[in-house]
């Protein structure tokens, strides 16, 4: 115990040393804040927002990058024989879904004139590109741009504009999805809400429909041109919607491309700027209302201005240090600027509350006070925030890249936002303990009458409320109602026995329906979840999956040399297809693989490898699409595939499931060494994301543990912390599957953030306890309570006025982050104050750590310490009387309160 006396006493007295330079030097240390703040937030001209959702959203290192590697190494897509099921990456592409009501049949020769005119509309766009050979501007269409086949532009999606399909649906020879005159198509995925004839057998024929589908691929070699083309495109088709809606009735209209998310995610970072300023008025004037306690001489009204001044100089040297280290700004890192300005007003109500217990010191000296202020507060916001930046720190390390650069920005942010409240903030502080000494109005700072010469010269009650006031006599006589509520009324409530009976009835019930909450759990970022309420793309995407869903190519792939002259090696790949179409979400009748078609000739021969290879190139040259299913020649080695595919998808988590499986497949036959699907990449953080967030959000609650342990020496203090954490998480996991917030990258960034904040409320409860000078568990936690209290119920309530803006806002970022900070907020917040001081009150440390050199002290040394009033020692809350600090209308239950306490 010795040592833990001394750990915590060394800790205190840094503290208080700290607190009287500022106090001694206020306009040094603001003046050094401003400048080096300034200097750094320069840095923001180096702003580089990174919109790339392949970048952002799928982990750095996963199987389905992996394999990407090798299938780019091994197969290309040549812009000259394009087919869908051969793509690498995300297709460059537009898109265009038509629609038209339940009474009205899209293929009708009146609807598909309209649909002529505005796909026209789309064919004949251009964009400006430079031939650096003859000098000379050129204009890009799309068959400049198209993906082709054998030289033409790919329209395998205008079926339905061309007369032969329409006149065949009309004479019933057209079956749905699948046509012997389209036998590579797929009409499903073209022709959706479909009218259909049942009523022959084994025959579903296509009468009609209600949506259709365009697709207008891009070529990959012309990425710069066919981007340009792209944001064309959406232009147009913002300004052209509005008419054509006008003009046609029957038919709607929606669009997307592949730039669509991107442009969301910018749209998204810009929206940040204006919530941001909402959100700075609202904690001002939050502020200024709960320290609007005390007269124009004693009211930190001014004061906390200045801490939220402090708090945004913090957050605009973030943003431009961390811009000048070259990190990428990603869309996460919006919520960042909200969450550093509700937890460090936090910091700076407990700063304003230890503040007002020292206004009965009169003895003292102004840079004394501030020491005791920060050797009482220190440790609280040093834990707060040093808490909050191991967790981001461990964050930085993520598998994603956005995780990683949200918890970079707000780790720094949170350091950031620590040093401008104890350097500007104490400065500001300062001056305002000198105001207050030289009776100096807040406003105007002119010196002014007191209250009781405002009255000897008969002054007019006006004139006393704004133009006189007192340096306060007694503490806590500058609080608001509004702090000084719960200073009155929590200690009281709190330790009632019904009450704690309650709560050890209540806790763990809600901890069971959390527990229950976790099963329900989804893992996983839908793309929908990336794209704003309302927009263009969400509706197209809503259409998409209504009417279309999503289709899957699984391509299995060999790239090790495979004698095929040998009978197993067909065997096995058949088995291989034959399992894989076995899968309920696989197409049982297609399937697209040259070996299985080349062995239906009759000129299919394996006795040689000579006679197999001559057979082959004859089977090639009769069905050139195949060709493409033939890799890089490496010596004997080629790489070869083959392709199945999916049924309707509707959600991604389907596709992730049915990525498993295929994989599994791959894995255990000698026919593939892997299989492939673009989209697998962002399916991989359907497998990882829930151990990524385990292990890390794990890690971080040990480094919490151990920081705990450092500034609260008790193990029975530091196990109280982290069974409160653990239960806050649980309740924070199981309430967000209850909200049907999903476990992804995004919301993995949140709940880093989280564990640091649910040691903040708690962390200021346990200080207290153990700062306590009383004897028994049962006072130690009612000081506790009394100490706490107020600025933990005031500081959650600024972090929830430091969100609230974020509750209008239309991207799933920044909502997801309003609920889930709202449950830190709100668990946090209710463990601190009930089921902490009710736990503590049981198991917690009866003994007052003492601040003393241990047992070998002097008596010389003891009697210095004594009399010396500013040697640094515990101070209390509860060591006044309530008298002293409760509002004059209270007063009148002062006997009762005392004597139950």
């Amino acid at each position: 115990m010795k040592f833990i006396a001394l750990c915590h006493v060394s800790i205190l007295r840094g503290f208080y040393f700290f607190g009287t330079k500022v106090g001694s030097h206020p306009f040094a240390f603001m003046i050094g804040c401003l400048i080096v703040c300034g200097f750094l937030a320069s840095g923001m001209t180096e702003l580089n927002p990174q919109n790339d959702i392949e970048v952002l959203y799928t982990p750095k290192t996963s199987k389905g990058k992996e394999d990407k590697e090798i299938y780019i190494k091994h197969f290309e897509v040549n812009a000259t024989d394009y087919a869908d099921y051969t793509s690498i990456n995300i297709p460059v592409v537009a898109h265009l879904i038509f629609r038209t009501p339940k009474d009205v049949n899209i293929l009708d020769e009146r609807i598909i004139k309209q649909i002529e005119g505005f796909v026209g509309i789309v064919y004949h766009i251009e964009a400006p590109d430079y031939d650096y050979e003859t000098n000379s501007q050129l204009k890009l269409n799309y068959s400049s741009l198209c993906m082709k086949k054998q030289g033409v532009c790919v329209y395998p999606y205008a079926i339905a504009l061309t007369y032969q399909f329409r006149k065949l649906v009309r004479e019933g020879k057209i079956t749905y999805p699948f046509s012997k005159y389209y036998k590579d198509e797929d009409l499903s995925i073209v022709i959706g809400q479909p009218i259909l004839d049942k009523s022959k057998p084994n025959q579903t024929i296509l009468l009609g429909a209600h949506s259709l589908y365009f697709k207008f691929n891009l070529m990959y070699t012309t990425s710069k041109s066919s981007f340009v083309w792209l944001n064309i495109f959406l232009e147009v088709m913002k300004k052209q919607l509005p008419n054509f809606r006008n003009v046609s009735r029957e038919l709607d209209v929606a669009y997307s491309s592949t730039i669509s998310i991107q442009q969301e995610l910018q749209k998204s970072t810009e929206e940040d700027i204006g919530f941001f300023v909402m959100t700075f008025v609202l904690m001002i004037t939050y502020s200024v209302v709960v320290t609007s306690g005390g007269d124009m001489v004693s009211t930190r009204a001014f004061l906390s201005i200045g801490g939220v001044i402090a708090i945004c100089l913090g957050i605009a040297a973030t943003i431009g240090f961390v811009s000048m280290l070259g990190v990428r700004y990603v869309n996460m890192v919006g919520v960042t600027p909200f969450l550093l300005l509700g937890v460090g007003v936090d910091d700076i109500f407990l700063l304003m509350s230890c503040w007002s217990e020292t206004t009965d010191k009169s003895d003292m000296t102004n840079q004394q006070r501030v020491g005791r202020v920060f050797r009482k507060a220190g440790i609280g916001i040093t834990i707060t925030s040093l808490t909050n930046f191991m967790s981001l720190t461990i964050g930085a390390a993520s598998d994603f890249v956005g995780v990683q650069n949200f918890c970079i920005y707000t780790g720094i942010g949170v350091l950031a936002c620590y040093l401008t409240n104890v350097s500007f903030f104490g400065g500001c502080l300062t001056l305002h303990g000198r105001r207050m000494n030289a009776n100096r109005h807040a406003i105007t700072c002119m010196k002014i009458k007191t209250g009781e010469e405002a009255n000897k010269e008969g002054y007019n009650c006006l004139y006393k409320k704004f133009c006189s006031g007192n340096m306060p006599n007694r503490p806590m006589q500058d609080l608001s109602f509004y702090e000084l509520w719960p200073s009155y009324f929590m200690p009281r409530f709190v330790l009632l026995h019904p009450v704690r009976i309650l709560t050890f009835i209540l806790f763990p019930v809600n901890l069971g329906i959390a527990i229950w909450g976790c099963t329900l759990l989804k893992e996983g970022l839908s793309l929908k979840d990336l794209m704003t309420e309302g927009s263009y793309a969400k509706t197209y995407h809503d259409w998409s999956y209504e009417d279309y869903g999503e289709h899957n190519a699984v391509s299995f792939v060999t790239t090790r040399a495979v004698n095929y002259t040998n009978p197993n090696t067909l065997k096995n790949l058949k088995e291989l297809l034959r399992k894989a179409k076995q899968d309920k979400l696989i197409m049982s009748d297609r399937e697209i693989c040259w070996l299985t078609e080349y062995a239906k000739k009759k000129y299919y021969d394996i006795s040689t490898k000579k006679s197999f290879q001559d057979g082959l190139q004859r089977f090639l040259n009769e069905n050139p699409r195949f060709q493409k299913d033939f890799g890089k020649a490496n010596g004997a080695t080629q790489a070869t595939r083959c392709h199945v595919f999916s049924e309707k998808l509707y959600i991604m988590h389907e596709g992730a499931e049915l990525m498993e499986r295929m994989r599994k497949l791959a894995e255990e036959s000698p026919a593939a060494d892997f299989c492939f699907y673009y989209m697998y990449i962002f399916y991989d953080q359907f497998i990882l994301i829930f151990w990524t967030t385990m292990y890390t959000v794990g890690l971080t609650v040990i480094v919490m543990g151990v920081v705990s342990a450092c500034f609260l020496p008790h193990p029975v203090i530091v196990f109280v912390v982290m069974m409160q954490v653990l239960m806050v998480l649980t309740c924070i996991f199981g309430y967000m599957a209850i909200s049907d917030i999903s476990l992804s990258s995004i919301t993995m960034a949140h709940l880093i953030i989280s564990v640091g904040l649910s040691v903040d409320f708690c962390a200021h409860v346990c200080s207290a306890y153990m700062v306590s000078e009383k004897t028994t568990r049962h006072e130690r936690v009612r000081d506790a309570v009394l100490h706490a209290s107020g600025p933990i119920l005031n500081g959650g309530t600024s972090s929830l006025v430091g969100v609230m803006g974020l509750m209008f806002s239309k991207s799933f970022v920044f909502r997801s982050f309003f609920v889930i900070i709202c449950l830190v907020i709100g668990f946090g917040v209710a463990h601190a104050v009930f089921f902490v001081p009710a736990i503590l009150s049981l198991i917690g440390p009866q003994n007052y750590v003492q601040e003393t050199y241990g047992e070998e002290d002097s008596d010389e040394q003891a009697k210095k310490a004594e009399e010396d009033p500013y040697t640094p020692r515990f101070t209390r809350l509860s060591s006044h009387k309530l008298s002293d600090i409760v509002p004059s209308k209270l007063r009148s239950k002062q006997a009762k309160i005392e004597t139950e306490m």
